[in-house]
């Protein structure tokens, strides 16, 4: 009877056993997973901030042509009274 006992018992802490190794398994893919996530997190923070960068160089190109252009625009209005003064004078000649 006490062998039976024990043979029970031995049977009860081997299925205990078995349910560990599987929630240890399932706890280190937890952490897998976790370890995984965090390393794509931290890669879309760099993606994100190289972004932003590229917002801030684009930004600063957009300026630069508006500058640009307004020096253009200035010339050609300068153009355009030399060449009306230029026309008056030719007229009066």
């Amino acid at each position: 009877m006490a062998l039976k006992g024990v043979a029970e018992a031995k049977g009860v802490a081997q299925g205990l056993q078995a349910i560990q190794a599987k929630a240890q398994a399932s706890l280190d893919f937890a952490f897998s997973q976790a370890n995984a996530a965090e390393v794509t997190f931290s890669k879309a923070q760099g993606v994100y901030s190289q972004s932003i960068n590229s917002l801030h160089i684009a930004e600063a190109n957009l300026n630069t042509a508006k500058n640009i252009v307004d020096i253009a625009t200035t010339a050609l209005k300068n153009a355009n009274v030399v060449l009306a003064d230029a026309q008056a004078n030719l007229a009066e000649a």
